[in-house]
């Protein structure tokens, strides 16, 4: 049994910075163990999936705390133009992931709750509550006494705080219209 190199693995890498993770995981990537870069050469040792799974994940740690200030240098727009944007997204996902999913009475408040948490912990969602329409679910059914679900049978709503902006939205089958609609329904600055 070959005894591990993990103690001699961490010294070599305790003073590569952020920025040479990402770089040595794309050497890594595209099979150049080794290469011309020296930092590469260092490393080669490595096995590429002890690397890609440890290293780089002790790399980005130390980049996360700027991921915010990345994120909002790429937008733009306004504080609210974003928040609506953000909004769009939650709402999109409730809708695109879930529709088709099997429903029935013995899971449908477990759906609402995984809906629900899928959405809160995405960024800048402050709250998420979903119900589900429970018309035409079977009583006591079999095990063929299931529907998939509709947007007609969703009802969510999702609250959005980003800097100094607060914003709801909405999704919910409108008759008026025959469409489940999603729409802002409230937004304070």
């Amino acid at each position: 049994m070959q005894e591990s190199s993990f103690p001699v693995r961490r010294k070599r890498v305790a003073g590569l910075k952020a920025s040479d993770f990402l770089s040595l995981h794309t050497e890594c990537r595209n099979g150049r163990h080794g290469g011309s870069n020296p930092r590469v050469k260092a490393i080669d040792f490595f096995c590429p999936s002890f690397f890609c799974q440890f290293y780089l994940s002790v790399g980005l740690f130390r980049i996360m705390a700027d991921r915010e200030s990345i994120a909002t240098s790429r937008f733009k727009c306004t504080a609210r133009d974003r928040a609506c944007y953000e909004a769009g997204i939650k709402m999109g996902t409730i809708y695109h992931q879930f529709v088709g999913t099997p429903v029935s009475l013995s899971n449908v408040d477990d759906l609402e709750r995984s809906i629900e948490n899928a959405i809160k912990v995405q960024p800048f969602v402050s709250d998420a509550k979903v119900k589900i329409d429970r018309l035409g679910f079977v009583k006591d059914g079999d095990r063929y006494s299931y529907k998939s679900l509709t947007g007609e049978m969703i009802d969510a709503v999702v609250t959005i705080v980003l800097e100094n902006v607060t914003l709801v939205s909405e999704m919910r089958y409108d008759p008026e219209m025959g469409y489940p609609l999603m729409f802002i329904s409230d937004i304070k600055e």
